[in-house]
């Protein structure tokens, strides 16, 4: 049986989103029930995210011109694949989380303390996000239109390098 890399699907990426989900809400619960206060995000989390994000689309911008050159070698096309549904997946997990984070504290955001997790938590998201955007765009790089192509196998689907 032969199996194919096929691109991330918008189902796998709400899979994703509303595993992150169920997990914050599990992980509120558990600390509610224990009676201690849920960790705050620290401002580091979106930022490593952003900078995270900014490289794959720096590094998703040199893949076309180097697979039309034939310089991207087999090992790196897998692993961009990698990182790229990686990515996906964990902005997507990290967003679901998040969204359930910012809803518990939101009815309280007049404290100081519950605001502060609310911003960081939408900046959270919203860091997330432009992750799981990098690797849908590094993961559409790395991907070669066969369209072009005389062989009976490529019917003009794109297929992963």
């Amino acid at each position: 049986m032969s199996k194919s890399l096929t691109p991330t699907t918008g189902k796998q990426v709400a899979t994703a989103a509303l595993a992150g989900a169920l997990l914050c809400g599990a992980a509120l619960g558990i600390a509610d029930v224990m009676q201690v206060f849920a960790p705050v995000v620290p401002w580091s989390v979106p930022i490593l995210l952003v900078m995270l994000a900014i490289a794959t689309f720096i590094y998703a911008r040199t893949i076309p011109k180097r697979l039309e050159q034939r310089q991207l070698p087999a090992r790196e096309a897998v692993r961009a694949v990698v990182m790229a549904k990686s990515l996906i997946a964990t902005g997507a997990l990290l967003a679901g989380a998040h969204a359930v984070y910012v809803g518990r504290f939101l009815p309280a955001m007049a404290a100081e303390l519950p605001a502060a997790r609310v911003w960081v938590g939408v900046a959270t998201i919203a860091a997330a996000m432009l992750c799981a955007w990098a690797g849908w765009v590094l993961e559409r790089a790395c991907m070669i239109d066969h369209s072009d192509s005389n062989g009976p196998d490529n019917e003009g689907s794109p297929a992963a390098a």
